[in-house]
This record gives structure tokens, sequence and C-alpha cells, in this order.
């Protein structure tokens, strides 16, 4: 079930499209995906790398404490279905 739920919770944070489409006339309700996407392809902003990866460790940052969390689950539930026997 961990390991279901991790898997879960990374769809569920890197989603683009779902909340590109619900949020696209109000910008100020963009996710972090949606923000840092149009980030690398607004036009003044483009070359500012420095914003670009503060918002990508930004976001690689909860996923990370979770799947540290969860890291013995996760690898139960993997090989949990690889041992015949």
């Amino acid at each position: 079930m961990a390991t279901l739920g991790l898997l879960a919770f990374r769809l569920a944070w890197s989603d683009y499209l779902l909340p590109y489409v619900f949020t696209i006339s109000k910008r100020g309700t963009w996710t972090l995906v949606v923000g840092l996407v149009n980030l690398k392809s607004g036009g003044e902003s483009a070359s500012s790398w420095n914003l670009m990866f503060a918002g990508i460790g930004i976001s690689i940052l909860p996923m990370t404490i979770v799947y540290l969390i969860l890291n013995k689950f996760f690898i139960a539930g993997l090989t949990e279905g690889a041992i015949k026997g």
C-alpha cells in the first residue's frame, strides 16, 4: 500500500496538464510545475536560470522527503512480488 501511495503521490505532484487547464486564466493560482514551465517559456524571463533552478529545487524537496520516509516500505513492496515461493 505504501508503494502504491508513493507512486500516486509522485504522479499527482508532477502533474502538469490538468492543473494548467483548470488555472489557465488565473495566473495567481498556478501550481509550482505550471509556473516553472511558464517561467521557462516566458519571453523576458527565459534566461532566468537562477529562478528556474530554485523552483526545481523547491519542487523536488517534498517528493524527496516523502520518499525518504517511505523508503523501506517502497523497497519491500517492489521486491515482494518479485520473489517466488
